[in-house]
């Protein structure tokens, strides 16, 4: 279980800033992060925003391991056109690894490999810079019934920093009214994580995917796993990959029983 606590202001200071601040807290997940926009930098259309962050990851059925990370990201986006959409980003934060000692017995808790080399590593810097590039042509960004929506993602880490490796990710949206009142999507999505120089990828990085990619699936529950378990509390920590794709087919509709400005759509979905 876990909740969020947030709060946004659109005029922040009567200047048309954007800011909001959150807090999470639950069994597993925790954190804070502060986000300030300002929409027309210099009084051009280029958006810059800023963001700081802390977030923990505790141990749970899928890790036997805490993460720490704190850091920022800087961002400047702007259209190239009124379909195509490009925002640059630099991110550095510091993430760090360990075990609860509570539950921790070196005599009869196994612990993943990669999980040891990362806590033996010590705390770990990543600087990286990137882009995301976005062509959009839905009738509507919050409740599309027609067009495409196609994303491509490119991060770089070692400006600097202790990790060295580019990741790139890729999600195509496809929306097409078929009869009535329902809609047909089709999505693909893939990314692949390259290593870079001489230096191995840690599993921190690695892609964990779970029900980002098929729903149904629990976190980081697809991919491979550390077949040993830790105590009696987990199946085995959850190792992640360097590359998956994945596509689904869906079609949407609305409740019969609400009106369509109600919001709320029922879907069937195939997923592979």
């Amino acid at each position: 279980a876990s909740g969020e606590v947030s709060i946004a202001e659109r005029n922040f200071l009567g200047r048309g800033l954007f800011a909001k601040a959150s807090v999470q807290y639950g069994q597993y997940a925790r954190g804070y992060s502060l986000s300030f926009v300002e929409p027309y930098l210099l009084d051009y259309r280029v958006a810059f925003g800023l963001d700081l962050f802390q977030r923990e990851q505790l141990h749970n059925s899928y890790y036997s391991y805490d993460t720490k990370t704190t850091g920022f990201s800087t961002r400047l986006g702007f259209s190239l056109r009124e379909d195509l959409t490009l925002q640059l980003r630099y991110s550095f934060y510091r993430q760090e690894v360990s075990l609860d000692q509570n539950l921790f017995n070196p005599f009869t808790t196994a612990v993943s490999l990669p999980v040891l080399l990362e806590m033996q590593q010590g705390a770990k810097n990543t600087s990286l810079v990137g882009y995301t590039l976005t062509y959009n042509t839905l009738d509507n960004n919050i409740n599309p019934t027609s067009g495409l929506l196609a994303e491509l993602k490119q991060d770089f880490a070692g400006v600097g920093g202790d990790v060295t490796y580019l990741k790139t990710t890729g999600d195509v949206k496809y929306y097409q009214p078929l009869v009535s009142d329902i809609v047909g999507l089709l999505r693909v999505q893939g990314g692949i994580l390259n290593k870079i120089g001489n230096d191995n990828l840690r599993m921190l990085d690695h892609f964990q995917m779970g029900p980002n990619l098929v729903r149904g699936f629990a976190p980081a529950g697809i991919g491979p796993r550390d077949i040993s378990r830790w105590g009696a509390y987990g199946y085995g920590d959850a190792l992640g990959g360097t590359m998956y794709w994945g596509a689904s087919a869906e079609l949407q509709m609305p409740f019969w029983f609400l009106p369509k400005e109600a919001g709320p759509k029922g879907a069937i979905f195939a997923a592979v």
